[in-house]
Parts: structure tokens; C-alpha cells; sequence
């Protein structure tokens, strides 16, 4: 997974600084495909997070995050991935 930070990506579109995604993609060398995904980190839940960094041996994992379809609701994101 590419090092670029989420937030940063967020941000970059927020303050303008690229028009989209696929600019900031190309502009950082990855693919767009990848920059989506790392986007949707930034909708997810704290309590998603906290799992995700303090169990990384659990079956919640990065790689399941990012392949499934994600409630934006923050209690859904918990119920749903609870079971995962």
C-alpha cells in the first residue's frame, strides 16, 4: 500500500489544489484505483481505526476494508464490521 496519507488526499481536494481524484493519482505516481481506496479510509469510523491499528491479526484487516461496501453511518460501519 502506497505511504501517501489519506487525510492529505482529502485535503488536497478540499483546499482545491487538484480538481480530482484522478489528478491527485497521477500526480503521485499511483493509480487511481488505489487513490479511491485510500480516500475511503477518511470515511471511516474511529472506532473501525482502533481496531483495524490494535489488532492487526484479527480478520478485520485493511485489505477487507477496502474491498467491501461501506455504510457511511459510523454505527453501521461498527455493526458491520464487528462480524467480520
Amino acid at each position: 500500500m502506497h505511504t501517501f496519507n489519506t487525510c492529505a488526499i482529502s485535503s488536497l481536494l478540499d483546499e482545491g489544489k487538484f480538481r480530482s481524484i484522478t489528478d491527485i493519482a497521477a500526480a503521485e505516481g499511483i493509480d487511481v484505483t488505489q487513490a479511491r481506496r485510500l480516500l475511503r479510509l477518511t470515511l471511516l469510523a474511529p472506532a473501525v481505526v482502533d481496531n483495524l491499528l490494535a489488532n492487526p491479526d484479527v480478520a478485520i484487516n485493511l485489505e477487507s476494508v477496502l474491498r467491501r461496501v461501506m455504510p457511511l453511518d459510523w454505527q453501521a460501519q461498527g455493526a458491520a464490521f464487528a462480524g467480520a
